[in-house]
């Protein structure tokens, strides 16, 4: 939708479902995702995939994509973008992206989720530039609902409980 809204019509009552970070929790979504047919985006972080007992592994990450489920960057090392200057962006930028592409490039969205959903101007022009197609923030952040550069998202929180809550 965002590459040609022009020739997608969404419907009335349409939602994304993205999970950040990576943790090895959300991998039990899968099957109610499957359920009721739907698909998710995972913004991971390299710094956090096999690095820590609660994170995925990258044979979590290949069965996210054998499930047809995508990934996209998250920085490389979770930072608060706003705290750092702009060549230290694109290095976070660029390593991830690597990393996710190493899975396959197919697999990879070209969008971002702005870790903690903390961004300004300077770090929209910055993704702008690395070549993205939008990103997403957190709903407590956002000024304005229509911009594709700080999409808002309702967050559920470290509980994944409250995610199965919705499908009672």
């Amino acid at each position: 939708y965002l590459k040609d809204k022009n020739k997608i019509k969404l419907p009335n009552k349409s939602v994304i479902i993205t999970f950040d970070d990576g943790y090895k929790s959300q991998i039990d979504i899968i099957p109610i995702l499957e359920k009721y047919n739907f698909k998710a985006t995972f913004f991971l972080y390299k710094d956090c995939i096999g690095k820590y007992q609660i994170c995925m592994d990258q044979k979590d990450i290949n069965y996210l994509i054998e499930k047809k489920m995508k990934i996209a960057n998250h920085t490389e090392h979770h930072i608060y973008m706003t705290d750092y200057k702009n060549n230290t962006i694109k290095k976070e930028l660029q390593n991830n992206k690597e990393f996710l592409e190493s899975f396959g490039f197919n697999n990879v969205e070209n969008i971002m989720a702005y870790p903690y959903g903390i961004e300004d101007e300077r770090i929209k022009d910055i993704v702008k530039e690395f070549g993205f197609i939008g990103a997403f923030g957190v709903s407590v952040f956002a000024k304005n609902k229509n911009d594709i550069w700080n999409i808002p998202r309702v967050l559920i929180g470290e509980n994944i409980d409250n995610f199965y809550e919705l499908f009672k």
